[in-house]
C-alpha cells in the first residue's frame, strides 16, 4: 500500500500500464491524471473531482495520461516553486473556450480575493473521476460511465485514504443519471443527511447543490487490494461549473453544515 508520494505515482504508473481499456492500456489514453501541482499531493482538507478532462482527443492524442504523470515528476525533480494549476492555465482552457471556468471556481476556494496568485485554490489537490479526455459526456450512459469511472476509481481511492485524506470531496457535476456526485453517493456505504440547496439564490430553475455524509466503498475493482474507509466524509457535488455559476455564500453555507457534522461524527 503506498503511503509516499513516490510509492503512490509509481504504484499508479503500473496500474495505468496493466489495466486496458479497448486492449489499450490506460496510460496511453489521451488524458489527464492530475490538475492541480504535485505540491497538493498531501493531506488536505479538500480534494477536487472533475467529471473528465475536456478537449477533443484526436488533438490532443501526444497529451497521455502516462504524459502527464511524466511531466509531474520532472516538476517534481526540478524543484519547481510555482504552484501549477491546470485551471488556471490560459492556454488550455482558452483554447477550448472555457476562460470563464476559473471565474466560476476561484471565488468558492479562495478567502482573500485581494491575493492575485489566487494562493489557496492552488493549494487544493484536484483531478477527474475518470481520467481519460472526451469532447464531452455525450458519449456515456448511465452503465457506460460507471464502468470507466471504476477503471480509474483505485487511483483516487489510494489519494483519498493515504495520501491527500480529505476532510470533504467537492465534485463538479451532480447530475442524477451520471455525474462524479451520484457515483460516488452509490458507493456510499449509508449516505446519511442528503442536502439538496438552491446553487444561487436568484435562481429559479430545479439546479441544486448536493451534498451527503458517510464512509466510501474502497474495495479495489481487481479484488487484490480492501481498503476499509472507517472515515466519515463529505461529498458536496456542485452543477457543473462549466454551465452553471454557484453562490459562493450558497457553497459555504452547505459547507458548513457539512463541517458541523462531520465533527460530531469523527470526534
Amino acid at each position: 500500500m503506498p503511503t509516499t508520494v513516490s510509492e503512490y505515482i509509481n504504484w499508479v504508473r503500473q496500474y495505468l500500464a496493466k489495466n486496458k481499456r479497448d486492449d489499450v492500456p490506460l496510460g496511453k489514453l489521451s488524458g489527464k491524471f492530475l490538475y492541480s501541482d504535485h505540491k497538493t499531493l498531501k493531506k488536505g482538507n479538500l480534494y477536487l473531482l472533475g467529471t473528465n478532462p475536456g478537449g477533443e482527443p484526436l488533438n490532443d492524442y501526444e497529451h497521455t495520461i502516462i504524459k502527464n504523470i511524466e511531466d509531474t515528476e520532472e516538476r517534481i525533480q526540478n524543484r519547481e516553486a510555482e504552484l501549477f494549476n491546470d485551471y488556471l492555465s490560459d492556454t488550455d482552457w482558452a483554447k477550448q473556450g472555457q476562460g470563464r471556468l476559473p471565474k466560476k471556481l476561484i471565488p468558492l476556494f479562495q478567502p482573500n480575493m485581494s491575493d492575485k496568485n489566487v494562493t489557496a485554490f492552488r493549494k487544493v489537490c484536484a483531478s477527474n473521476l475518470i481520467l481519460r479526455r472526451t469532447k464531452d459526456t455525450s458519449g456515456f450512459d448511465k452503465e457506460s460511465f460507471k464502468e470507466e469511472a471504476n477503471l480509474y476509481w483505485p487511483i483516487h481511492q489510494y489519494l483519498i485514504c493515504n495520501i491527500v485524506d480529505p476532510d470533504i470531496i467537492v465534485v463538479f457535476g451532480n447530475g442524477e443519471g451520471f455525474s462524479p456526485y451520484s457515483y460516488l453517493r452509490d458507493m456510499a456505504n449509508n449516505p446519511r443527511n442528503e442536502i439538496k440547496q438552491k446553487h444561487n439564490k436568484s435562481s429559479k430553475g430545479h439546479l441544486r447543490i448536493k451534498a451527503f455524509i458517510g464512509t466510501l466503498n474502497l474495495t479495489s475493482k481487481d479484488g487484490k487490494v480492501n481498503l476499509i474507509d472507517t472515515k466519515a466524509r463529505g461529498v458536496i457535488g456542485l452543477p457543473h461549473p462549466t454551465y452553471f455559476k454557484t453562490s459562493p455564500e450558497v457553497f459555504h453555507n452547505v459547507m458548513g453544515k457539512v463541517k458541523a457534522e462531520l465533527a460530531q461524527l469523527n470526534h
